[in-house]
């Protein structure tokens, strides 16, 4: 697996059309969530809109990654909160490998936090 310690990770909340690559992925962060991947201090996680696709979207001094994660059965956790779609949930490395692994985790979502 990839060192991403040094990363915010994030979660999109609006479900995303997975033909897109790495260049309009990063583009969607940056317009939608204000996230510059090229800062390379961000992960971002997107997920299909059917659920069972999702992309990583992260870059370090040498370049961009762009990883596929589609799970062999099920679906990933839609999350709702109270927060506009297009924002970010910000979680920490073991909750987003959780999720990437098809297992609920729970939002809580306050006005004034954007994180879990």
């Amino acid at each position: 697996m990839f060192d991403l310690k040094n990363y915010r990770l994030s979660l999109v909340f609006c479900p995303t059309d997975m033909r897109q690559g790495y260049n309009s992925l990063s583009l969607l962060a940056q317009h939608f969530v204000g996230v510059d991947i090229g800062q390379c201090k961000d992960c971002v996680v997107f997920v299909s809109k059917s659920y069972t696709t999702a992309k990583m979207l992260w870059a370090d001094a040498n370049g961009g990654f762009l990883v596929t994660r589609k799970l062999k059965s099920g679906r990933f956790q839609k999350l709702l909160g109270q927060i506009d779609a297009g924002q970010l949930m910000e979680v920490s490395s073991k909750t987003l490998l959780k999720y990437l692994d098809g297992e609920s985790i729970v939002s809580k979502q306050t006005k004034n936090s954007q994180g879990i």
